[in-house]
């Protein structure tokens, strides 16, 4: 094996398509929608740990968590808050995507991925363990 096919920054730029799993198993989300000849895998494309906005927001998402003391009791407002920051740090790691959401088909970007991580909050968790996870990003 060329150690070449370890390297993770080309597909760390570019972004990678993760399956969304079903939340409590290891099946990917599928959907046949009228019109469909076959049920379509449901994906998001997302930056990977080499992205230079994989670096800033892990930075900021750490600055933000080391602004809280070792006591520190959120209020509901400040947990609401939390959960649109981490939603919006995930959509910006969004390149891309296809759900089946609201009764139709709709093609994600950074734009409207927001929307999908607010509403899941499963997808929260799936999203971020897979773009720290180099192993997704390599080339070979």
């Amino acid at each position: 094996m060329d150690i070449l096919d370890c390297a993770t920054r080309e597909k760390s730029l570019a972004g990678v398509n993760m399956p969304l799993l079903k939340p409590g198993t290891k099946q990917v989300l599928t959907h046949k929608a009228k019109g469909d000849k076959a049920p379509r895998e449901m994906y998001l494309t997302l930056l990977g740990p080499e992205s230079p906005t994989v670096q800033r927001a892990l930075a900021q998402a750490r600055h933000r968590s080391s602004q809280e003391g070792e006591n520190h009791s959120p209020s509901d407002s400040q947990l609401e808050n939390d959960v649109v920051a981490d939603c919006k740090l995930l959509a910006s790691l969004t390149v891309g995507g296809l759900v089946f959401m609201g009764g139709k088909w709709v093609d994600v970007d950074s734009s409207n991925a927001f929307d999908i991580y607010y509403a899941v909050k499963p997808f929260r968790g799936q999203a971020l363990q897979f773009c720290l996870n180099e192993g997704n990003f390599i080339n070979g």
